[in-house]
């Protein structure tokens, strides 16, 4: 009988599925061993646990994690997770040194975003991965093909001006170009023109640095103004809904008492 050969062992790399019905019941243990992983997570959103800190995820992020660094994976009936893990002599010369840079033991953040256009990509080749590798003979040009795909994805992403840039720098501008342009019609994809980014990931930097979306933000700066024009003036409530930024006098009163539980007739007789 012939020996069946991991494909660790073979290839020099594996993949795993951490499923939300699959491992509902079951809590993955502390993770510490002694080749590279590559996580990504690919719905849901659970905690991801570091030696010293707890990073939440969301779906898109991608971790380079090195070997022997102490993580937990938290609990798969909340996310569904990508788990390639690798030897670096598996690793394409011309790509280890960008993996090998990017693997952190102790990640801040992940290091690189997929855009939410790009997933259902990563999540296909994932998948022709381990179905390749779940064969008898897995066809080895075509498994190191894919894999060489998400490696130099990864890298890409990470390089990309949209990550070498600082993020708060960016956080800044975003406000910045709300504070100029909130009076007239502007959205997500306004903003994201002006910064240089895409909508996409604009989107998953302020969640994750403000806990709000663009579009709160253009609201609580036009919800701001309206106040101070409220109270500065007798400017009628038709004039300040347009020099606030809302279309009409009936959608500024429909978010404005939202905003503050108070219609904005009251909130100036106060």
């Amino acid at each position: 009988m012939t020996a069946v050969t991991s494909p660790f062992a073979r290839f020099g790399f594996d993949v795993r599925y951490s499923d939300l019905v699959e491992e509902a019941q079951r809590r993955v243990a502390d993770g510490r061993h002694a080749c590279y992983e590559l996580l990504y997570v690919e719905d849901g959103n659970a905690p991801l646990g570091f030696a010293s800190h707890v990073q939440q995820t969301h779906p898109g992020d991608v971790f380079v994690i090195p070997p022997d660094a102490a993580h937990r994976h938290g609990d798969p009936a909340r996310r569904r997770t990508w788990s390639l893990q690798f030897r670096a002599d598996a690793v394409d010369s011309d790509i280890r040194r960008a993996l090998m840079r990017l693997a952190q033991p102790d990640p801040a953040e992940p290091q690189s975003i997929v855009p939410e256009d790009g997933r259902p990509r990563w999540e296909q080749r994932f998948r022709f991965l381990r179905n390749e590798l779940a064969r008898a003979e897995p066809e080895e040009s075509l498994v190191r093909a894919l894999v060489r795909s998400i490696f130099r994805e990864t890298v890409r992403l990470a390089d990309a001006p949209c990550d070498k840039r600082d993020r708060d720098t960016l956080v800044g501008d975003v406000f910045r170009f709300i504070d100029a342009r909130y009076r007239y019609p502007i959205g997500l994809d306004d903003v994201a023109r002006a910064v240089g980014m895409s909508a996409a990931y604009l989107t998953n930097l302020m969640s994750r640095r403000t806990g709000r979306t663009v579009h709160q933000w253009i609201t609580d700066r036009r919800i701001t103004a309206a106040k101070y024009l409220l109270v500065a003036g007798d400017l009628s409530i038709g004039r300040i809904a347009r020099e606030a930024g809302f279309g009409d006098a009936s959608q500024f009163a429909r978010s404005f008492k939202k905003a503050t539980e108070q219609t904005p007739r009251l909130w100036r007789a106060l």
